[in-house]
């Protein structure tokens, strides 16, 4: 179990006149889970979800990844991102609705 908060910023713009941007947080609350098939490979998952006053998250990911000798792995997997956050204000408020999703690659060290 793990918790804690997200940070967003969002920009969106259309050429320079027309541009809005706005940031908020989410308190976030998840699990996250590992297993070792053994010769140092491995899979892992995380899923949590975030609200806020004003935008709702989850996040979703699963990996594999491979430890060598040296404690150095490397990850491979999918990631989904979705969030909902309608602003606090302006001239005209908008409320936006997005998924990132798509592969995701890392190295980690352990010392």
């Amino acid at each position: 179990v793990l918790g804690g908060v997200r940070y967003n910023k969002l920009k969106i713009g259309l050429g320079t006149a027309a541009q809005r941007s706005d940031s908020w947080v989410d308190g976030v609350i998840g699990v996250r889970a590992s297993y070792d098939f053994g010769n140092g490979w491995g899979a892992g998952g995380w899923l949590d979800v975030g609200k806020g006053d004003d935008s709702s998250s989850y996040q979703m990911l699963a990996t594999a990844n491979y430890t060598f000798e040296n404690d150095v792995t490397i990850y491979g997997g999918y990631r989904l991102y979705h969030f909902e956050h309608t602003t606090n204000g302006g001239a005209a408020p908008f409320t936006i609705d997005a998924d990132y999703t798509g592969p995701m690659l890392g190295v980690s060290f352990q010392f």
